[in-house]
C-alpha cells in the first residue's frame, strides 16, 4: 500500500523502479547467505566467568575441594598426532612384521598391566592443534569458525587449568611447541618454546622438549607442572605419512622418553601421555573422521589403594580388579579437564563439559560419588549461565526440551546425594551423574558444533533461486526494452508480496528445523 501511494504521488520513474529490483535481488542474497552461515559457522559465547575454591565444609585441610588431592605434581607430554592406534600394542602382530607405526610404544603396554591405563582419547572435531588444546586446558567445545584462529594463537580468556594453577601459586613449566606462548602469555613460571610449522624439521623440536624435560626432572623442586609439546610424530605424518620408516624411529623415540620419565618421576607425581589428535592414512588432520578424532590418552601413577569392598567403575560396571590394567573403553579429551583438576585439588574450569575419568581417581565407589558431585556442580552450574547469558544477549540458548530434561536429573541425584548411602545407591548415583554430564556434553555439542542441514539447505536454495532469476532475465533478448515493461508499478508490487511470502515461508522453516532438532535431540537420548 506504501509503495503504491507512494509511486502515484511522485510517479517513480523507470530508473527508480530498477533500482528497487536490484535492492530486491540484492536482499535476496544477503538473507540467503546469512541462512547458510548461521547453519554453517556455529558460534560460542565465551563466559569469562572463573571457578573458584568451593570445599563444602571439606574434612581436608587446605582443600579446594570436598575431595582430597592424589598428586602433589604432573608432567603433561603431548605427543602431537599420537593416534591410539600408535599407543596400542598388539601381541597378535610380530614386530618383525608390523607396520611403522605398530608396536612401537611397548613401554605403554608394559606400565598399563601396573599402575597405569591407557584410553582411547576422543576429539571433538575440528583436529587442528590450536583448537584441541584449547578444549584440552578449558575443557570446552572450540568451533570450527575458530579454525581461522589456528596460524596465529590468540589469548584464551576462558577459565583453563593453566590460569588455575598460576591463581594457586603452582609453578608451570613449558617446552615445545610455540602455540602454547600465544594462547597464554606470561603465565609461565620458565618457558622454552620453538617454532612448530616447520614440518621438514622431525627433530629440533622434540631435542629440545627432552633436554629440557629431564634437566626439569633433576630439580623437582623448582616446579609442580610440566609440559612438554613433541612435535616429530605430527610432522612425520605430514611429510611422509604413518606407513614410513620415520615413523618408526620418531616412535621408538618417544618410546624412549616415556620409560626414562618414568624411571625419573618424582614421588606424588602423575604422568599423562597424550594426542592431540590422530591422523588419517596420509598424515593428514583437521577434519572429523574416525582416523583424526582417535588420540591416545596414558596415564601413569601411583593411586590409593581401596578401603572398601564397594569398586566400581560407571562406563564399565565389571569391578576394576577383574578388568586389569588396560582399559581400552573411550573417553573425550575435555575428560581430562576435571580430571586433572581434581587429582591436584583445583577448581574445575568454569565452562568445562568434560566427566572425571572415574577409574583414574580413587576406587572407592563412595570417593568416586563425591569427585562425581563436584563435576555435577561444575557443568550444571555453566549450563544455567549460560543459558542465562544467552536469554539477555539474544544469542542461541541451549534447546529447552534437553535442558529441561537435565533439570529433572540434577534434582534427583542431588537428593540422592543427600540421603544415606548403600551400595545400590552408590551405583545409581554414579550412573545418574554420568549420564548427566554426557547428556550435557551433547546438548552442547549439538548447539555449538554440529551443523544445522535445514538453515544450510534453505539459504542454498535460495541463492540458486536468486541467481536463476537474475539469469533469466539477463538472458532474455532486448532485455533493455523487456526489463524497462517488467519493471515498473506492478512489478514493485509483486516483489512486495514476495518478501511477505518469503518471510512467511522463512520462519515456517525456522520453526521446522527447531521442532525437528528438538524431535532428534529427543530421539538421540540428548
Amino acid at each position: 500500500y506504501f509503495t503504491f501511494t507512494y509511486s502515484k504521488m511522485f510517479k517513480m520513474d523507470t530508473n527508480g523502479c530498477y533500482s528497487m529490483f536490484l535492492l530486491w535481488a540484492m536482499s535476496i542474497m544477503v538473507c540467503s547467505v546469512y541462512l547458510f552461515q548461521s547453519g554453517f559457522l556455529l558460534k560460542r559465547q565465551e563466559l569469562n566467568e572463573t571457578s573458584a575454591c568451593h570445599n563444602y565444609f571439606s574434612p581436608y585441610p587446605d582443600s579446594c575441594n570436598i575431595v582430597p588431592r592424589q598428586y602433589g605434581k604432573a608432567v603433561i607430554l603431548i605427543i602431537d598426532a599420537l593416534k591410539y592406534e600408535f599407543a596400542l600394542y598388539n601381541d597378535s602382530i610380530p614386530l618383525d612384521s608390523a607396520r611403522p607405526y605398530q608396536n612401537r610404544l611397548p613401554i605403554i603396554r608394559n606400565l598399563a598391566n601396573g599402575d597405569g591405563r591407557l584410553y582411547e582419547f576422543l576429539a571433538d572435531p575440528p583436529t587442528t592443534t590450536m583448537q584441541r588444546l584449547k578444549g584440552l586446558t578449558t575443557g570446552s567445545l572450540p568451533t570450527f569458525i575458530d579454525v581461522s584462529n589456528n596460524f596465529a594463537s590468540s589469548e584464551i580468556h576462558e577459565d583453563n587449568i593453566i590460569d588455575q594453577l598460576v591463581q594457586r601459586g603452582k609453578k608451570v613449566v613449558f617446552a615445545g611447541d610455540d602455540t602454547w606462548m600465544g594462547l597464554f602469555p606470561g603465565r609461565f613460571d620458565r618457558a622454552y618454546p620453538y617454532p612448530s610449522f616447520d614440518v621438514w624439521d622431525l627433530d629440533t623440536v622434540d631435542t629440545g622438549v627432552s633436554k629440557h624435560l629431564f634437566s626439569e626432572l633433576q630439580r623437582p623442586d623448582q616446579w609442580d607442572v610440566f609440559i612438554g609439546h613433541y612435535l616429530g610424530v605430527d610432522h612425520v605424518g605430514h611429510k611422509f605419512g604413518p606407513n614410513h620408516p620415520e615413523m618408526t624411529r620418531k616412535l621408538n623415540e618417544m618410546n624412549s622418553v616415556i620409560e626414562n620419565v618414568t624411571s625419573q618421576l618424582p614421588e606424588d607425581c602423575v604422568l599423562f601421555v597424550m594426542g592431540d589428535h590422530g591422523m588419517t592414512m596420509t598424515g593428514d588432520h583437521g577434519g572429523d573422521s574416525p582416523d583424526e578424532l582417535s588420540a591416545a590418552l596414558f596415564i601413569y601413577g601411583k593411586k590409593e589403594q581401596a578401603n572398601d569392598s564397594t569398586v566400581l567403575n560407571p562406563i564399565n560396571t565389571a569391578p576394576l580388579s577383574q578388568l586389569g590394567g588396560s582399559l581400552h573403553h573411550p573417553i573425550n579429551q575435555v575428560d581430562f579437564v576435571p580430571t586433572f583438576c581434581l587429582l591436584l585439588d583445583l577448581p574445575i574450569p568454569f565452562s568445562n563439559l568434560g566427566k572425571v575419568i572415574y577409574d583414574v581417581v580413587v576406587p572407592a565407589a563412595v570417593k568416586q560419588v563425591q569427585y562425581l558431585r563436584v563435576n555435577v556442580e561444575q557443568v550444571f552450574h555453566y549450563l544455567e549461565a549460560y543459558n542465562l547469558y544467552s536469554t539477555s544477549s539474544g544469542g542461541k540458548q541451549l534447546p529447552k526440551s534437553v535442558f529441561n530434561n537435565i533439570e529433572k536429573m540434577i534434582k534427583e541425584f542431588r537428593e540422592k546425594r543427600n540421603t544415606a548411602l548403600n551400595g545400590s545407591d552408590v551405583k545409581t548415583m554414579l550412573q545418574l551423574g554420568n549420564k548427566l554430564l554426557s547428556k550435557a556434553k551433547s546438548m552442547c555439542q549439538s548447539t555449538f558444533i554440529e551443523f544445522d542441514s535445514n538453515l544450510m539447505i534453505s539459504g542454498l536454495t535460495l541463492i540458486f533461486i536468486d541467481i536463476s532469476i537474475l539469469l533469466v532475465l539477463t538472458g532474455i533478448p532486448n532485455r533493455s526494452f523487456l526489463l524497462r515493461q517488467i519493471i515498473d508499478l506492478p512489478c514493485l508490487v509483486a516483489i512486495l508480496i514476495s518478501a511477505f511470502i518469503g518471510a512467511g515461508l522463512g520462519s515456517f522453516i525456522t520453526l521446522y528445523s527447531s521442532k525437528s532438532q528438538d524431535h532428534r535431540d529427543e530421539k538421540s537420548g540428548i
